[in-house]
């Protein structure tokens, strides 16, 4: 899944005046945050090169099951930017929600470095 992939659908359902250029941009930023904050905790952290940032066709760190995470993520910054408070709050906590099912699904999937299993 790239990051026109997304843009595009993201644009279907929620027609917008932001340039691709900027979308493509907080795309990487969301997918470098997910990186450092999250994959790294697992010894998953991936290198994206700044280069990369302005790429179409960069494929995205999580799969087409998570592709709410970056749908909701563009239409909550892209509701931030128009002043529409109440619909950024509205896809915050869609994007909250999206994230926070990731989260837990990377927790029951994967094993943390160092971590111990203790089976009694």
């Amino acid at each position: 899944m790239t990051a026109t992939d997304i843009i595009e659908r993201t644009d279907v359902l929620f027609p917008n005046v932001f340039p691709f250029p900027m979308k493509a941009r907080w795309l990487f930023r969301l997918d470098k945050e997910i990186s450092l904050d999250f994959l790294s905790r697992y010894g998953e952290e991936k290198e994206l090169p700044e280069g990369e940032m302005q790429s179409p066709q960069r494929e995205l760190l999580l799969g087409e099951e998570f592709s709410d995470i970056y749908i909701s993520y563009l239409t909550m910054k892209m509701e931030l930017h128009s002043g529409n408070i109440t619909g950024y709050l509205n896809c915050a906590s869609l994007y909250n929600s999206a994230y926070l099912s990731f989260m837990q699904y990377f927790n029951r999937t994967h094993l943390c470095p160092g971590a111990r299993i203790n089976i009694d």
